[in-house]
């Protein structure tokens, strides 16, 4: 009877493999969408199509609210839901913000459901991006998203938390800087995250709308920059986020920590004025930082996970001495 209860076992261990495989592929599914990302202008792209027209949209992970122009808004036929207008404020000032009527989205060749864009004068009367609006954190919320802006890939998946284990090399928890005024209220869909500029704990926008990276008062305070260098400095306006908003550049930051990554000699802008919004964070990492990394982010699990796309040598910034 040994060698029957030594095959039962056996069967058992098989198939208690084959569920937990079953299992590992109902946990991590695989994406819905693979969507190819264009680059231009210092800005990253979606070729989209909204309401069946094609639609050039910026992906900005920095954007709270999707948004369209007045003119996309006409040519792609949609109209305005029955709502009071949204007041939105951002880097270049307040502004208001017609509700549209959900309209479905294609991106990738795949249907992504319908989403209820809002419609505003992005370019504040002056020309704008050549885009037909913004694809914002509040669209890529929902989903487990990964951002590979080494192979321009943008991929969207079902949520699952379990991906996301906090002990996985890399991984950080997201912060939630938006005060909510109800436990119903949504969570906050900008990606923010804990860093640290050199031994000084800072958080930080994931920003893929902004080509910079940029420090606002906050973390201006915090690492106790000069004024004077900074009025030493000329500015100049910042390209595609209204009037009124200037940088200036200065020297880059050593010692920058992410997650399990670790960078040098990273280039930073100051803002001179804070940003519109309640629960600032300290800075911003724009596209300056974020070529060549893999940046995975799931709002589920409450988790972001940052890798070195292709090895170590792949941005520009890693430090080889301490990255992984």
């Amino acid at each position: 009877m040994r060698p029957a209860r030594q095959a039962l076992a056996g069967l058992a261990l098989v198939m208690l493999a084959g569920c937990q495989s079953l299992q590992s592929a109902l946990i991590c599914p695989s994406p819905i969408a693979s969507i190819p990302l264009e680059r231009g202008e210092g800005h990253v792209y979606v070729q989209t199509l909204i309401a069946g027209r094609p639609a050039r949209l910026v992906l900005d992970t920095g954007a709270e609210v999707s948004l369209l122009t007045e003119g996309a808004t006409q040519r792609l036929g949609l109209i305005a839901a029955k709502l009071p207008p949204h007041r939105i404020g951002g880097i270049g000032g307040h502004r208001t913000a017609a509700t549209l009527i959900p309209a479905p989205v294609e991106a990738g060749g795949s249907r992504l459901g319908p989403w209820p864009f809002l419609e505003t004068d992005l370019g504040h009367g002056r020309p704008w991006l050549p885009a037909d609006g913004i694809l914002g954190a509040d669209f890529l919320a929902p989903y487990d998203y990964a951002l590979d802006l080494s192979r321009n890939r943008l991929e969207l998946s079902p949520p699952a938390p379990t991906c996301f284990p906090a002990s996985a090399p890399g991984t950080v928890t997201l912060l939630e800087l938006r005060p909510r005024t109800t436990a119903s209220d949504p969570p906050d869909p900008l990606p923010t995250v804990p860093t640290t500029i050199g031994s000084t704990a800072m958080t930080a926008l994931i920003d893929t709308g902004s080509p910079d990276n940029v420090l606002f008062p906050g973390g201006i305070e915090k690492l106790r920059v000069p004024q004077a260098e900074i009025a030493a400095h000329e500015s100049e306006p910042i390209f595609g986020v209204g009037p009124g908003s200037t940088r200036v550049a200065i020297a880059a930051l050593d010692r920058v920590t992410i997650g399990a990554l670790h960078f040098s000699d990273v280039p930073v802008a100051v803002m001179r004025r804070p940003l519109l919004r309640a629960g600032e964070p300290d800075l911003l990492f724009g596209l300056a930082l974020l070529e060549g990394l893999d940046v995975q982010v799931s709002h589920a699990a409450g988790k972001v996970r940052f890798r070195a796309a292709g090895g170590q040598d792949s941005s520009a910034f890693l430090d080889r001495g301490l990255g992984p």
